[in-house]
């Protein structure tokens, strides 16, 4: 199924206090045609906890009312839904700023301006390739474990008992797979 299929099964929510940004990512979100595209402005309303219930996938803006919108969602205990993948949207972030959105439990993160089918990959990769969720007293949030490095010496490196090669083959596979998604 090709990611325009798969986003048509998609409900989508747009957590945002900007109504310029957040009906201009509503706009972009309706051209490709998702399944639901919930908006809200303000985590306060009422409808907040069922837009966040009711959708696959969250696009919260880049800025400190993301980063705290993001905190909310991930450690609040009676937050409606602390698993959803959230997708953060940044106008030229700095490095600073993207890990102060990878800390407080972002997804991915998209610097704009990008096109709308940048928007929809990063929203479908999100919801398909989902990660297993990390809780610990500094941090809630998606597995971030990304980066594998078959050449690592280190005492924590799991090792294949088939040997190097084997070894190197599997993580090469698995790394080729990350970066085609």
């Amino acid at each position: 199924m090709s990611p325009q299929e798969q986003f048509r099964h998609i409900a989508v929510g747009v957590f945002c206090p900007d109504r310029q940004l957040a009906q201009l990512l509503s706009m972009c979100l309706r051209g490709a045609s998702p399944s639901e595209i919930n908006t809200v402005f303000d985590p306060l309303e009422p409808s907040f906890a069922r837009s966040v219930r009711q959708s696959d996938v969250g696009v919260v803006p880049l800025n400190a009312w993301g980063l705290e919108a993001i905190r909310r969602l991930r450690r609040d205990p009676v937050s409606p839904n602390r698993y959803i993948p959230l997708v953060a949207l940044g106008i030229d972030p700095k490095l600073p700023d993207l890990r102060a959105a990878i800390d407080a439990g972002a997804h991915d993160v998209l610097t704009l301006p990008a096109s709308a089918e940048a928007l929809r990959g990063r929203i479908v990769r999100a919801v398909i390739a989902g990660r297993p969720f990390i809780e610990t007293e500094t941090y809630f949030g998606p597995c971030r474990r990304r980066n594998l490095k078959p050449d690592h010496k280190g005492p924590e490196r799991r090792r294949d008992p088939l040997g190097d090669l084997a070894t190197r083959a599997s993580t090469e596979a698995r790394v080729d797979i990350m970066l085609d998604i």
